[in-house]
């Protein structure tokens, strides 16, 4: 039996910061309605993949580190334009890290394994 997705409710939507870490969490909680989140503090957990469209467009701090990450879906962060510090290290199975939104990539401070590569974007 799957494990029914995580609930966050009856948090504020205007909450600021997020710390969830080390919580044995398998699952990325959909934080999409948390409009005013700027830090989330996810890692140490057991979470394998990051959905699109679960993430606020206020995140400036994503720590995703430490978990069993193996995919994050190609537009996780495309929207996120305010981010300025994205940690993935300690995912060691995670093969490949998605775009972020262009004129981001000099301006945030990304920590990954060496293993984990830029993933090809396909074309249309």
């Amino acid at each position: 039996p799957l494990d029914p997705p995580p609930t966050l409710l009856p948090l504020s939507p205007s909450l600021l910061e997020l710390t969830l870490y080390d919580n044995a969490l398998t699952r990325m909680p959909d934080l999409s309605s948390f409009s005013s989140l700027d830090s989330l503090f996810i890692h140490a957990n057991k979470i394998t993949h990051v959905p699109a469209n679960h993430l606020p467009a206020s995140l400036t701090e994503l720590k995703l580190h430490d978990n069993d990450l193996r995919s994050i879906a190609t537009d996780a962060f495309i929207h996120l334009v305010s981010l300025e510090s994205l940690s993935l290290h300690g995912n060691r199975r995670l093969i490949c890290v998605p775009s972020l939104p262009r004129g981001l990539e000099d301006q945030t401070v990304i920590t990954v394994d060496s293993s984990a590569k830029a993933c090809r974007q396909q074309s249309t």
